[in-house]
């Protein structure tokens, strides 16, 4: 405009609502408009507004806090004396913002009357993990100022991917989907009118994979072959939940693979051959997340300590008192599939237990001569015998006790002790040869070791035949780590064996009273306390439990009974608190006797 000094001037009025109309550009206006003289009168006189020249083009935003709903006109006022000496007012592209009504909706592009812009960019962080949030801030500036209205996009490779309203000359965008690996982003404004468009620099944008951790663990960490075994895996993210497949691996052998479900994923199976197993699990990642491998987690299938045939149920060892015989049988469940005699030994030599000494998925068949102390094995294949060796030569003091893995190797080891001076010893066995003969401890007067288990880990039980209590001795290997007293047994009760009745990973005790003949289970938790002290039945005249094994390959215990008048042999279930069934086997020849450790 040229309003020609401070003789011509205008100015900006709003009504709201049909009220009067008010100044609102006090903030812009550059003078007072004057008064021509008495004769020659403005009728803006006084007020201050557009005056003088603005030598070129000028650019005016002004914003008005209105009431929603309101009706709202503007109107622009050009106040003049008589004179003619300059050129006036032109007014050109008018534009309303934040109102439902947008006059002047078509603008015509005046170049004369935009003025450039630059766009910057700027990310919240680089790099960025994938899926974590991600803000965009687009920042418009010109010679003139900000604008304070518009949009700008923004762009992933020129490609738009969201759009930000402009404020003070500042517009954002906030995405989490904005894949693993480079990215070339940058923002285009617009622009409106007396702003032009503008685009920013690019700039690469790295997108990082989210960390993640993988966690195996196994349902048991012992397990007798052909048991069920099942490996769940958990994948975690530092934020999120991970996708994709995991697959596990019994050392460099694929297991087999498996989709996550809410970060997790379980794979079953009961084809783990006999020995050690070193189980991980790969998570093989996605766009979003990173791949990871888990710490091993060890597991060991064994043998069932008088599993003859490598079929992942218990079988039966028997022996003659009369002719000293050997007998085997072949169990499914509780019916007797095939009985073969396995040998006869000279005289003095008795069976004294079980275990696989080969780890060839074979038990064998444990003897001692009660004349010279020596100790044999007789190796089985099956229902036969296929080898005899002379394991040690030593002190008819020294009974065994059992067998069990303490070394994980899948091979048992022989529990035994001295019944004179009450040294406990394990033989760490390898085939028939003693790899390590190691010293346990010498518990005080009383205490008899009955059997090796899995309670809380490798542990001893013991019985003290004074006191009736039991305790815990933890082990790892042949050292022992701790004991423990875990109860008082009732008078005339003894701790017969030991086995899982309740499918939780922690072997029970056996009990049985030998006057009133009550079997009794005591449930233990890891720590061996006792969660559950339940009477399973109260046999009829005759009947003792000899042992435990799992005749039927279910996982779970089963009792081994023999009738010392009759001479049958029955087998019971139970589920550590109730008699599930009972079936008697077998009546064998007379003077055979089942031998269970």
């Amino acid at each position: 405009f040229d309003a020609g000094g401070n003789y011509d001037g205008g100015v900006i009025e709003m009504s709201v609502n049909g009220g009067a109309f008010t100044d609102i550009g006090s903030s812009v206006y550059n003078g007072t408009i004057f008064n021509g003289g008495s004769g020659n009168p403005n009728p803006l006189r006084g007020r201050v507004g557009w005056v003088k020249n603005s030598a070129g083009t000028i650019h005016t935003s002004l914003t008005q806090a209105i009431a929603p709903t309101s009706t709202v006109q503007f109107r622009l006022r050009l106040g003049a004396d008589g004179g003619f000496g300059a050129a006036g007012w032109d007014v050109d592209n008018i534009a309303v913002t934040g109102v439902v009504e947008t006059p002047n909706a078509t603008v015509i592009a005046d170049t004369g009357c935009s003025v450039a812009t630059t766009t910057s960019i700027t990310p919240s962080a680089n790099p960025s993990p994938a899926g974590s949030s991600l803000t965009l801030t687009a920042t418009v500036n010109s010679a003139s100022g900000a604008p304070n209205s518009g949009t700008v996009t923004f762009l992933d490779a020129g490609s738009p991917i969201g759009t930000g309203p402009v404020s003070a000359g500042v517009a954002t965008f906030s995405t989490s989907s904005l894949s693993a690996g480079s990215h070339t982003l940058s923002a285009r404004f617009e622009g409106i009118p007396g702003f032009l468009p503008s685009t920013s620099p690019t700039y690469t944008q790295t997108i990082g994979t989210i960390a993640t951790t993988s966690v195996v663990v196994a349902s048991v960490s012992r397990s007798n072959f052909s048991r069920p075994v099942t490996f769940t895996a958990t994948v975690t993210g530092t934020t999120g939940t991970p996708t994709g497949t995991v697959t596990f691996f019994d050392g460099v052998n694929t297991l087999g693979s498996i989709a996550l479900s809410a970060g997790s994923a379980a794979y079953t199976t009961s084809g783990l051959p006999v020995g050690p197993h070193s189980i991980t699990v790969q998570y093989g990642g996605n766009g979003t997340y990173a791949a990871s491998v888990s710490v091993a987690t060890l597991i060991v299938v064994e043998t069932n300590k008088t599993d003859f045939t490598a079929e992942g149920r218990s079988d039966i060892v028997l022996q003659n008192s009369s002719t000293n015989s050997i007998a085997a049988w072949n169990m499914n469940g509780s019916t007797l599939t095939a009985g073969a005699v396995v040998g006869t030994p000279v005289a003095g030599w008795l069976v004294r237990a079980t275990g696989d000494l080969e780890g060839d998925g074979n038990a064998d068949i444990i003897l001692q001569n009660t004349s010279t102390g020596a100790i044999a094995e007789w190796r089985m294949n099956g229902l036969s015998m296929t080898s005899g060796t002379v394991i040690t030569t030593t002190s008819t003091d020294w009974r065994i006790a059992g067998t069990y893995d303490f070394d994980h190797d899948a091979k048992a080891d022989i529990i035994v002790q001295n019944n004179v001076t009450r040294e406990i010893r394990i033989w760490i066995m390898n085939g028939a040869v003693i790899s390590s003969n190691n010293s346990v401890g010498t518990p005080i007067a009383g205490w008899k070791v009955i059997t090796g288990a899995n309670i809380g880990g490798d542990a001893l039980v013991l019985q003290n035949t004074s006191s009736n209590f039991v305790a815990r001795w933890s082990m790892n290997g042949a050292t022992m780590t701790g004991g423990v007293n875990i109860g008082l047994l009732p008078a005339n009760t003894n701790v017969i064996a030991s086995g899982d009745f309740t499918l939780d990973g922690v072997d029970d005790l056996v009990l049985q009273n030998t006057s009133t003949r009550d079997v009794t289970i005591w449930s233990l938790n890891s720590s061996a306390a006792i969660t559950g002290n339940n009477l399973i039945s109260t046999p009829v005249a005759g009947w003792a439990v000899l042992g435990t094994g799992d005749y039927d390959a279910n996982g779970r215990a089963d009792l081994l009974l023999q009738n010392s008048i009759s001479n049958s042999v029955a087998m019971w279930q139970t589920d550590g608190v109730t008699l599930l069934s009972g079936a008697v086997v077998t009546t064998p020849a007379a003077g055979y006797k089942p031998i269970v450790n």
